[in-house]
């Protein structure tokens, strides 16, 4: 035991404090009420020498019992919590002066921690006469006192944090507080203790079950306590931001961003509106004053930010457009100094936001989320020229892209398919044709093409191309799938001459490999680029260049890259005939072997040839 904790030093006390020290210690509440309050006017040495009395008061000898209490020992097992309570405010102040030695925290951690669990326990059974929310805020506050106090050793904020079950006491008061919706005070120890016990909890899976299992136990019931705290603390994109805001916030983000670790947590924030949540508090804190002085609407930004990082991205930034997104880059980038900020407003601007056009969904929300900013001057909120020049280039893609949409809704996009047994491969309506019920993504003409595709390979490809399917309608509505393929339609038939020089260039140069045509969408802008599927490369794809080689000059391989995605999507060019093939291969076979193997051929000359090519096979789809 530390000497300060010693009850020898109860007598160096004034006789008339010893004597109320000395009931305190044998039960009186009225001496031990006392005596707590007596703490702030008392000097330094006098108050250290009270230490023993509250830690006395403390003692866990009767714990056992109260936890088995019976109906007719309320009396007593509530008279027993009473004096401990006000022994927890009377440490909070002790330790905040630095009034308590560091060392002595090492005896006295572990009975402010047994009675803390003990009282939590009996919460639902005693007939407390205070609001439950105060004693919660009293037991936060004196964690929180502990881990934040500047004497206190490493040893110690680990002692304190990595308690088995604190996290699990932290979130059951988090949630009755919430509740209890009084008690500003408490909700501001609970943050801050979060996010002091984040810095020093050595196992984040841990930290969560236990904080999930005091929230309800499940990752959803801890979902909806972070993201019920934040709609608590700032319910409207116009609430005003205090300095209570300011201090019931870090710790509710610091957790969210921790969050990412667990892949079932960050699903189930998103299901209950975290990004709604956060979106609706940067927009309050892009207008307040109060806010941009601090570094928390940076970290508030990076947080939302970062779950456009993971699939379906698309799904959250139209959230965070539909919660008013738009209007807070504005309003940050015209406000706040902070570099952090900007960045990310500037990663928006040139990344994000333009690389989730290739949508439907996104591009719906926009045509009704540019409204909101119609007013604003990106020349005066924005500031900087190149911040200007990316939100005007953004603006315009998305008035691109909205055009197509509207040939999009006709339908002449996606009207056509083609058969994928290799033996007919007619294009059609896609109405004429039907879809395999195993995979959900091969079409046939007829029961006789599905026959034959299954016996030349449909059989092995089939249940790799479900998985495929089954992936996207998890991340993908119907929309955004078909409109994929419409805005692929539409890109490749405005670029088709071009791309098909590119290709007889590369299978000049690479005769015998098969080339590849990507449609990258991942920065915005389509940016199209020619290539050739080298023999190495083949081993990954088996099934796709199986059937370019097999689809006599019908197949070509075209392959999509969209917003966050790390694999490029196969999207195979189908064709009516192989006029466009053979003439392409007619061209090669007839150029001089000089010309194959020496200096890169000019393809120029050929554009008039291949112009006739692409007019006498008009009928292509993806």
């Amino acid at each position: 035991m530390h000497p300060s904790l010693r009850a020898t030093n109860l007598l160096k006390l004034p006789e008339s404090l010893r004597k109320r020290a000395d009931a305190a210690v044998r039960g009186s509440l009225a001496d031990t009420l006392f005596l707590t309050n007596a703490i702030d006017r008392l000097p330094e040495n006098t108050s250290r020498l009270l230490i023993p009395v509250f830690y006395a008061v403390l003692d866990t000898g009767d714990i056992a019992q109260l936890l088995q209490f019976e109906s007719s020992d309320v009396g007593s097992v509530t008279n027993r919590i009473l004096r401990v309570l006000p022994v927890f405010e009377a440490f909070h102040a002790l330790v905040s002066a630095n009034v308590v030695f560091t060392e002595s925290i090492f005896d006295l951690w572990p009975r402010i921690w047994a009675w803390a669990d003990c009282i939590d326990s009996l919460r639902d059974h005693l007939p407390f006469t205070s609001p439950f929310s105060h004693v919660y805020s009293a037991i936060a506050g004196l964690f929180v006192a502990l881990l934040r106090r500047n004497t206190t050793s490493s040893a110690i904020k680990a002692l304190v944090s990595r308690t088995s079950g604190v996290h699990v006491l932290l979130a059951r008061a988090w949630a009755y507080l919430l509740r209890a919706k009084e008690n500003f005070h408490g909700l501001c120890q609970i943050s801050e203790f979060l996010r002091l016990t984040l810095h020093h909890s050595h196992d984040i899976t841990s930290f969560l079950e236990e904080l999930a299992l005091g929230a309800g136990g499940s990752r959803t019931d801890l979902a909806a306590l972070i993201v019920s705290h934040l709609h608590h603390v700032c319910p409207r994109p116009d609430s005003p931001i205090t300095n209570d805001t300011l201090k019931m916030l870090p710790g509710a983000i610091t957790l969210t961003s921790h969050a990412t670790t667990s892949v079932q947590l960050r699903r189930a924030l998103w299901e209950q509106g975290i990004v709604p949540a956060l979106t609706i508090i940067s927009s309050a804190m892009s207008l307040s004053a109060l806010a941009i002085a601090t570094s928390l609407p940076g970290a508030v930004l990076r947080v939302l930010t970062g779950n456009f990082l993971f699939q379906p991205a698309q799904r959250r930034i139209v959230e965070a457009l539909r919660a008013g997104l738009l209007p807070a880059l504005f309003f940050f980038a015209f406000k706040s100094e902070d570099e952090l900020i900007k960045a990310d407003v500037l990663q928006m601007l040139e990344k994000d936001l333009p690389s989730a056009t290739c949508f439907f969904t996104v591009l719906a929300q926009l045509r009704l989320s540019l409204d909101d900013v119609r007013d604003l001057d990106p020349a005066t909120h924005f500031g900087r020229w190149d911040y200007v020049d990316h939100w005007r280039r953004f603006v315009e893609l998305v008035e691109h892209r909205l055009k197509v949409v509207e040939i999009y809704k006709t339908g002449r996009l996606t009207a056509l398919r083609a058969c994928d047994s290799l033996q007919c491969g007619e294009i059609r309506d896609k109405r004429q044709l039907k879809r395999c019920n195993g995979c959900r993504t091969a079409y046939y003409c007829s029961p006789s093409c599905q026959k034959n595709d299954w016996r030349n390979g449909h059989r092995t490809s089939c249940r790799k191309l479900r998985a495929r399917y089954d992936a996207d309608v998890i991340n993908f509505s119907d929309k955004d799938r078909s409109f994929l393929r419409a805005l692929l339609n539409c890109d490749y038939a405005a670029c088709r001459e071009n791309i098909t020089l590119r290709v007889l260039s590369s299978m000049c140069t690479y005769s015998s490999q098969i080339p590849l045509v990507v449609f990258d969408y991942s920065r915005g802008q389509c940016e199209i680029s020619v290539d050739r599927v080298k023999t190495a490369e083949e081993n990954y794809l088996p099934m796709e260049t199986q059937r370019v080689r097999q689809g006599c000059g019908r197949n070509a391989l075209h392959f999509m890259r969209i917003y966050k995605e790390i694999a490029m999507r196969v999207m195979p060019l189908r064709s009516g005939s192989a006029r466009l093939y053979e003439g392409l291969r007619q061209i090669v076979d007839e150029m001089p072997p000089e010309s194959a193997d020496g200096p890169p051929v000019d393809m120029e000359k050929y554009r008039a040839v291949v112009r006739r090519l692409l007019e006498s096979e008009r009928l292509q789809t993806h």
